[in-house]
């Protein structure tokens, strides 16, 4: 207990010392980051404000962090010779931290960063400023930013241009669960949570080459009055390019289960090593399920690794299924890791639009 008594008073000792000499190691022309505040617009909604916390990972810089209202961590570093690379200065390294002095380039660039998500957010006439003070304390500095959303701009319409007209019917009933709708602020936010919402929908339907990069905005604001018109542009599928190096599109197409293979007691190293690695398993199949082994028979019951994969051979491609399988091999507690490999099968039935993968 009085060992501990005299720790704390050492530390406590050594928080009081920090308070009052670390200013003296700060070099002349360098202002010790100590405090930045982002001030919300108050004016805005409640509901539509957006918090100082939302945006604090835009901040170029950061103060160093305190310990009972001193520079008790900063005080440790800047105690350790620059010129000694021992043991005793790199504890002090290591315990410490770092100053943080004020950057005006960085502090600027943190004010265009808090501008720019404000425009991404929808508040296309908000305005960002800060200010500096160096005046409240020795050797130190604090900055302060206050954030303007002023009024966002809203969503007018909604319309769609198929570039893959196989989707249409396939995208446009699914229209009824979008998260864009007319008079909503026109947030980018929410722009790419659709274009992931759309892509999963469509992998989870046979598309197996489909992504975000096949879905588009085209946002048109000629109306004015903070008005955007969305056109959502669904795009078929890079294949390549030409000679000239223009890039040549297809229509996305859907993709089936060829077959489905698991290696229980895959070990990367020796696949890598060894070109002959799978030839020396055995496979047993167990209601489409291609179990590779080695010795007498699998280590882990067919019954359970069929009952753990929801993927059948002839099966639409479903990417949820696919996580489903990763979740549900991993929750068995039997795998270190456990990896998904897709291979697109060379024969591809192009005429009716449909391919097959292989896991």
């Amino acid at each position: 207990m009085r060992r501990l008594l005299y720790i704390v008073c050492c530390v406590a000792l050594g928080a009081m010392l920090s308070a009052c000499s670390v200013t003296r190691l700060i070099p002349s022309n360098e202002y010790l980051l100590q405090r930045v505040k982002i001030d919300e617009d108050k004016s805005a909604p409640r509901a539509e404000r957006i918090k100082s916390e939302e945006v604090t990972k835009y901040l170029r810089q950061k103060p160093n962090k305190h310990f009972l209202g001193t520079d008790f961590y900063t005080w440790i570093y800047l105690m350790a010779n620059p010129e000694k690379d021992n043991w005793w200065n790199n504890l002090k390294r290591r315990m410490g931290e770092a100053p943080v002095y004020l950057n005006m380039r960085d502090t600027e660039r943190s004010a265009s960063n808090l501008k720019l998500y404000l425009d991404s957010r929808g508040y296309y006439a908000s305005k960002v400023n800060f200010s500096v003070d160096t005046t409240y304390r020795r050797k130190r500095a604090k900055v302060a930013y206050s954030l303007k959303q002023d009024e966002p701009y809203l969503i007018s319409s909604i319309s769609y241009d198929f570039r893959d007209r196989f989707l249409e019917p396939i995208v446009l009933p699914d229209t009824v669960n979008t998260l864009l709708h007319k008079g909503d602020i026109f947030d980018i936010s929410v722009l790419e949570k659709e274009r992931e919402r759309i892509a999963l929908y469509l992998k989870d339907r046979g598309y197996y080459n489909f992504s975000v990069n096949n879905v588009e905005y085209v946002a048109d604001t000629l109306g004015g009055d903070r008005k955007v018109g969305v056109k959502v542009v669904i795009k078929q599928n890079l294949t390549g390019y030409d000679a000239r190096g223009d890039a040549m599109y297809d229509n996305n197409m859907v993709y089936r289960l060829r077959n489905v293979n698991i290696v229980p007691d895959y070990n990367a190293v020796m696949a890598k090593s060894d070109p002959s690695y799978f030839a020396q398993f055995d496979s047993l199949e167990y209601r489409g399920l291609n179990i590779k082994f080695q010795g007498e028979r699998p280590k882990v019951r067919p019954k359970v690794l069929r009952g753990r994969i929801p993927l059948y051979p002839n099966y639409l491609y479903n990417y949820s299924q696919v996580s489903s399988t990763y979740s549900n091999l991993m929750s068995m507690g039997y795998f270190k890791s456990a990896r998904i490999n897709f291979a697109e099968s060379v024969d591809t039935l192009r005429n009716n639009l449909i391919t097959l993968v292989g896991v």
